[in-house]
């Protein structure tokens, strides 16, 4: 992904801003310029949008932190436009791959078509770089005409300056996760911040930030997520004998590189492999419905595991330690251990444990296109109802709810894994 600007001189624009920046915008994707169209009225192709690209820059500057901390949203160009015509270009990132997409709309009124694009996956690094040198591009022109202490180059100042502290870019990245403008933020926000950073540490705080953003309703005193994050850091602290699985770190270190996520794939492949590997450690036939919650937790070393006997708030809270990883399952919702939904969390949290082994503590939440959060999910669906044997039983002619009665899962499961069938055979083809 990367911007060309050729400017363009002599603009009528009355702002000091708009005349100096207005130039031919292209935006090359999967090496496609997303910025060309067409215009039925004349037939002919223009290769460049004619824009004032200081509005699309400083929106970019503005959202800078929201875009890199953002997980499981999508952040759109179009918020940006200032009134010109932009196809939609938007940014979803699950904290190691950028998914940009193009919704290519039609606008009636001015007869502009753009053309179809296709998404491209691009790494941190590579798409804050192209940003980042976009901005420095448009700022250099404004310099150019002589336009000092423009509102752009002001912000980009302050932004420029974060990125260079790695503390400081730490916090306003979490701050991002928050959907909070990091230079105006509540004292009690940013004590969140930093109490959460105690409990937490890299994706795995973003991650949980972004949960609760996902979660806090506007208005919503702070004060009530400072006692919601003590919650969690008591049962990080809580009893070992009622949440260690002390054969998890075990199995996490049998599967090794094998349940790592590997350059250029997605989120999920690490668990899908995963799953099928600590089946076979812990023994279970891929055609038998998982024990219970407790008795899996057996198998994994632990004859007295119990959830958590208040609300966490999360799904679960995995911890590490040197000596063991501990679930801590939120109890809440009553002690039927065989329940699909509690299933579900705890074969999750195994995921996580296993995916990603040497992360401290994490939570289970309900972010969707997160990297762990992604990871964990498609651990559950593999680790649960086994792709080859749901198939199986379909051909032999059993229903959807027989299948899913027959996994201890909703159907969705099951619909889940027949869709999903080529890719997970591709994941688990790559196993080490």
């Amino acid at each position: 992904m990367r911007f060309s600007v050729d400017w363009l001189p002599d603009a009528p624009n009355q702002c000091p801003e708009e005349r100096a920046t207005v130039g031919a915008v292209k935006l090359f994707l999967s090496a496609q310029n997303v910025f060309a169209f067409y215009e039925p009225a004349t037939r002919q192709v223009s290769e460049a949008l004619n824009i004032a690209a200081v509005h699309l820059a400083d929106g970019i500057v503005r959202d800078w932190w929201r875009i890199l901390g953002g997980r499981d949203c999508r952040h759109s160009l179009l918020r940006y436009r200032n009134g010109y015509v932009l196809p939609d270009i938007r940014f979803r990132f699950d904290g190691t791959d950028f998914e940009v997409s193009v919704d290519q709309p039609e606008y009636a009124d001015g007869g502009l078509r753009f053309f179809f694009a296709t998404p491209e996956f691009v790494s941190r690094q590579d798409l804050e770089s192209s940003l980042a040198d976009f901005v420095a591009t448009v700022e250099s022109r404004l310099a150019e005409a002589g336009v000092e202490n423009s509102a752009l180059s002001v912000a980009w100042a302050r932004v420029t300056a974060s990125r260079a502290d790695p503390e400081e870019a730490a916090f306003c990245e979490a701050a991002g996760a928050l959907d909070l403008d990091p230079y105006r933020i509540a004292e009690t926000d940013a004590l969140f911040i930093e109490r959460s950073g105690r409990l937490f540490g890299g994706e795995a705080l973003i991650e949980f930030l972004a949960g609760c953003a996902r979660q806090r309703a506007p208005g919503l005193p702070s004060e009530r997520w400072l006692t919601f994050l003590s919650v969690l850091d008591r049962a990080a602290g809580a009893d070992g004998e009622k949440a260690a699985l002390p054969r998890l770190r075990e199995a996490a270190h049998e599967l090794g590189e094998g349940a790592r996520r590997r350059p250029t794939e997605k989120a999920y492949a690490p668990g899908y492999r995963a799953a099928r590997g600590l089946r076979n450690i812990l023994g279970t036939q891929s055609c038998s419905k998982l024990p219970s919650v407790t008795s899996l937790a057996r198998l994994l070393g632990n004859n007295r595991f119990r959830a958590v006997e208040h609300n966490l708030g999360v799904g679960a809270l995995v911890s590490r330690s040197s000596d063991a990883v501990s679930v801590h399952l939120n109890g809440y919702g009553g002690p039927d251990w065989s329940s699909w939904a509690q299933n579900f969390v705890f074969a999750r949290a195994l995921g996580d444990a296993v995916c990603f082994p040497d992360s401290g503590n994490s939570v289970i939440n309900r972010l969707h296109g997160a990297e762990r959060q992604a990871t964990n999910r498609a651990f559950a669906t593999e680790f649960l109802a086994p792709v080859d044997e749901v198939l199986a039983m379909r051909e032999d002619g059993k229903t959807l709810v027989e299948v899913s009665n027959a996994f201890g899962v909703i159907p969705a499961v099951i619909e889940h894994q027949e869709e999903n069938e080529e890719r997970i055979r591709q994941a688990c083809a790559r196993a080490a």
